[in-house]
């Protein structure tokens, strides 16, 4: 095939110069020269030696005809067309790992059907991306001895499946490369986008897309824990029944046992006293899917948290507040006369500070530096006080009405609503303190700052001047704002899903379920417990979707059969004028060669 015919033959009409130009030769002039003819005749064969040199001369005319004919030949453009397989380069393989892998399906869990399948699909080059609630490249660019040696390796998480995420990813590693992605899981998809979606779209952009199916699509039995609801003084586990007839199971809560009679395709709870430290639940259930049968329950430690309040004119609103968290003793100490003692924290509200004996503020710092709390409440008579360095603020004056604003929303301000107030304090932020609640104009109504390695809080809200003393959010703030003080883990940051992440505030030894790692952050893709510098946090599945393990419609290659992939071949053209212009320029090389040999050169 040619894509230039007509210009190309024309360019042969050149080589009708060459042949014309060398068949005319000047007419030879015979001279005898002596010297000349002693040589000529000493040549045994006259006729023989000037027939070689008309062949040598023939020899380069036959170079010059070839090189002529070869670029002609090129300017025809011709080429070849030939069938090319676009998924033979690169093999991109999606795998499941979410719980719902670990269900048994036949003989085996989809997980190992699922790996059998890769083993077969394995090609040159290879990526394998992890199909979770957060899709991870776990192998790029890989031979096909790195690849099955991953598979080797690899081992079913306990998150939920967000398989059309991975598709994308997958798509996005491919970057128009020629190759296909092929998607290995029972698609029972919980999170992101839809797998079909995702299908589509990489169809959209012409990247093979292989799905094979791990699920037999025979119905698997399933009852498990979908959900706990826990705070610090009860939990409630919630068990779901997914099959279309009523299930009767036992639930063990450490020592206790408890029979629930589920109903079908609905779920049963039981409430029970939060426990304390981790407690483990379980479920005596014959199904096909044991993750959800299995949670864990963290709570700290209920201590006693000693509160010494320095006080002249006690606030029942106050004393109320705190006594209404059970762990919470309060020492109520009344100036000049305040008892020294080893106190949690210590809150000064409502003094007369000319009954504030010398030393008292040097005492609370040196307390500050060891590690204790402490709480500075407004009152009318604070200006000119010398706190000596323990106040986070620097106090300039009164100002009237004013509604708060919330700077920092965390554990103890979150929901809360402080109100308004008749008076406050104009109160600026010292060095390394940062505002909480302020008025928007710059004063800072609760500040927080760090001295040592304690906690000092200003509390700017008057009683007098505010109602926030009588709003059902006072106590809650206070108890909040004591277990931040005193650096008590919340029940709810203690137990969270697998597939969320834990940030730690430095490097440090994690042991989690199955092995000791060092690191600042991780993804709990484990149930069960990880051990954090003395926390003992718990993970769990808890998934309603991730439980429904009998997809609406099966899609895809079953993952039982021989997995064949089919290549996916597209008509196209190799150019010849390349290697036609190469083998010219070799030939102009051997040209020169052999002109340089002969000596005319």
């Amino acid at each position: 095939f040619f894509n230039n015919l007509s210009f190309g033959l024309y360019s042969f009409g050149f080589l009708i110069p060459l042949v014309i130009i060398y068949l005319i030769r000047p007419r030879p002039v015979q001279m005898e020269i002596p010297s000349l003819m002693f040589f000529l005749t000493s040549r045994d064969n006259p006729k023989q030696q000037s027939f070689l040199r008309r062949i040598s001369r023939d020899w380069l005319f036959l170079l010059h005809i070839l090189l002529f004919c070869l670029l002609a030949f090129a300017l025809l453009q011709p080429f070849m067309k030939y069938q090319h397989d676009v998924t033979s380069k690169h093999t991109v393989l999606v795998i499941d790992v979410s719980a719902s892998s670990k269900t048994v399906d036949g003989s085996s869990t989809r997980f190992e059907k699922g790996i059998d399948a890769a083993r077969q699909a394995v090609g040159g080059t290879n990526t394998i991306i992890l199909a979770k609630n957060t899709p991870a490249i776990v192998l790029r660019d890989a031979p096909a001895s790195d690849a099955l040696e991953m598979l080797r390796a690899l081992r079913p998480s306990d998150t939920p499946s967000a398989i059309g995420d991975a598709m994308i990813l997958g798509g996005e590693v491919l970057n128009r490369d020629e190759g296909r992605v092929v998607v290995i899981s029972d698609f029972a998809n919980n999170e992101g986008i839809e797998p079909q979606t995702a299908q589509a779209a990489l169809a959209a952009q012409k990247i093979v897309v292989d799905l094979i199916n791990t699920a037999t699509g025979a119905h698997r039995r399933n009852i498990g824990i979908t959900n706990i609801d826990i705070d610090e003084d009860s939990t409630t586990v919630f068990v779901h029944n997914f099959e279309s007839e009523p299930a009767n199971v036992r639930l063990h809560v450490a020592d206790l046992t408890r029979d629930l009679m589920v109903p079908a395709l609905g779920t049963e709870t039981y409430s029970f006293k939060t426990p304390e430290k981790v407690t483990k639940i379980t479920l005596d259930n014959n199904d096909d899917f044991d993750a959800d049968d299995i949670a864990y329950l963290s709570a700290p430690e209920k201590k006693p948290i000693k509160i010494q309040l320095i006080t002249n004119n006690e606030s029942v609103f106050l004393a109320n507040a705190l006594l209404s968290t059970p762990e919470i003793e309060v020492n109520v100490a009344e100036p000049p006369v305040v008892p020294k003692g080893d106190f949690d924290i210590y809150i000064i509200h409502n003094i007369r500070p000319r009954d504030v004996l010398p030393g008292t503020y040097e005492e609370i710092a040196d307390r500050l530096k060891a590690g204790k709390s402490a709480i500075i409440a407004a009152s009318d008579e604070y200006l000119g006080v010398d706190f000596r360095g323990v106040l986070p603020v620097v106090l300039k004056g009164m100002s009237n009405k004013t509604n708060t604003a919330i700077d920092q929303v965390n554990s103890f301000t979150k929901n809360i609503d402080f109100g308004g107030m008749d008076a406050y304090y104009n109160a600026t932020l010292t060095d390394s303190a940062f505002s909480i609640v302020s008025d928007g104009k710059g004063n800072s109504i609760i500040a927080y700052k760090q001295i040592g390695s304690g906690k000092v809080i200003w509390y700017g809200i008057m009683e007098k001047h505010s109602d926030f003393r009588v709003h059902p959010n006072y106590p809650i703030f206070w108890s909040k704002l004591v277990e931040f003080l005193v650096n008590q883990e919340s029940i709810k940051n203690l137990n969270i899903r697998t597939g969320e992440t834990i940030i730690l505030d430095e490097v440090r030894n994690v042991k989690t379920p199955s092995k000791i790692i060092k690191t600042n952050a991780l993804i709990a893709d484990e149930a069960g417990i990880y051990e954090i510098n003395g926390r003992r946090i718990t993970a769990n599945l808890i998934n309603e979707k991730e439980s429904t393990i009998n997809p609406d419609n099966v899609i895809g290659a079953s993952a039982g059969k021989e997995i064949e992939l089919r290549p996916v071949k597209e008509e196209r053209e190799m150019s010849w004028e390349i290697p036609l212009l190469v083998i010219g320029l070799v030939l102009l090389i051997l040209e020169i060669i052999y002109i340089k040999f002969r000596g005319d050169l």
